[in-house]
């Protein structure tokens, strides 16, 4: 847990780690540099579970993140921000998690916002997290407990270059060899105030998701190519068996906002086009065909190309 100027929140924060009902755990706190009494409250707890490190300059919370992780014992690491409130049975129900479901690498939660109705609900499925990381960050970042193992295996650290989008861009890396969950289940309390920095670098923040964001899509969009262009350039595969493959992905195209699905749209675009610009497909039935599978592509791409096929469809049907 990184704390600075938090003295506020502290206290909850921390007897909610110390209160949980599984005990078995070191909790290491990482002051950076607090100016607020944030210090003597963390001082002021006796508990022998407790290891603290006290930076004399501000070093930012990446660095006090990946200090934490260089020197944890325990099997599995969890994170805990200094002005949340952790559920009593948080660590118990992660680890039980884990030990039902021994093939996951990292678990998030469900969350509520403090003062608040608001429940944030994230999807427990690693396939579903793939689909929503196109979109955006689909981990809570306070909620998260991961195997230490495979995070030293793998020699994940947060990106300090990369903040204050850092866990974003972590899980990105993750998921791409790692399984991923979140417990369907609010195990954290969520505090908003206007020191966090979510609010006082929130366009920081969005500019660097978004550069997150393009980088996982790209990834995706190439390792979806070497699945499609195997069916695409196959000729033994019909026409029709060509489409369905591209129309298999249609749920996720539909799911992405617009900057995704123009991206998609337009990497497929002319392969599409090119199955169906074929002599013998321009006909009617074929165009209606594409219409009803690929609604969205028509007059939004490449109007030219769109009403070039309809043309030829046209003449070609006459």
């Amino acid at each position: 847990m990184p704390v600075y100027n938090t003295a506020l929140y502290l206290k909850e924060a921390i007897e909610s780690i110390l209160n949980q009902t599984y005990d078995d755990f070191e909790f290491i706190i990482i002051d950076d540099a607090s100016t607020d009494g944030s210090k003597e409250i963390i001082k002021s707890y006796s508990d022998e579970r407790i290891i603290v490190f006290e930076n004399e300059v501000n070093k930012g919370y990446v660095f006090g993140l990946n200090y934490a992780i260089s020197i944890a014992r325990g099997e599995y690491i969890a994170r805990m921000d200094s002005d949340d409130i952790a559920h009593l049975d948080r660590f118990k129900k992660q680890i039980d998690y884990f030990e039902r479901k021994t093939e996951i690498d990292l678990i998030g939660t469900w969350y509520k916002v403090i003062n608040s109705e608001k429940v944030i609900k994230l999807p427990e499925r690693h396939d579903s997290l793939f689909e929503l990381f196109l979109n955006k960050n689909g981990i809570a970042h306070p909620t998260v407990m991961f195997k230490r193992s495979f995070f030293i295996e793998n020699n994940f650290y947060y990106d300090v270059n990369m903040m204050p989008a850092e866990d974003y861009e972590l899980w990105v890396r993750f998921i791409k060899i790692g399984k991923l969950a979140n417990i369907p289940e609010v195990l954290l309390y969520y505090r908003e105030h206007t020191n966090q920095i979510s609010h006082t670098k929130r366009k920081e923040q969005n500019f660097k998701a978004e550069i997150v964001r393009w980088s996982f899509v790209n990834y995706y969009l190439n390792k979806l190519d070497c699945r499609l262009y195997a069916k695409i350039q196959d000729n033994k595969v019909s026409i029709d068996d060509k489409l369905n493959v591209l129309n298999s992905h249609a749920s996720i195209y539909n799911k992405s906002d617009n900057v995704i699905n123009n991206i998609i749209l337009n990497e497929y675009r002319k392969i599409q086009f090119e199955l169906f610009l074929d002599k013998e497909n321009q006909n009617i039935n074929s165009l209606i065909k594409i219409y009803k599978s690929y609604r969205v592509l028509f007059f939004k791409n490449d109007f030219k190309l769109t009403l070039k096929y309809i043309l030829k469809s046209v003449l070609n049907f006459v």
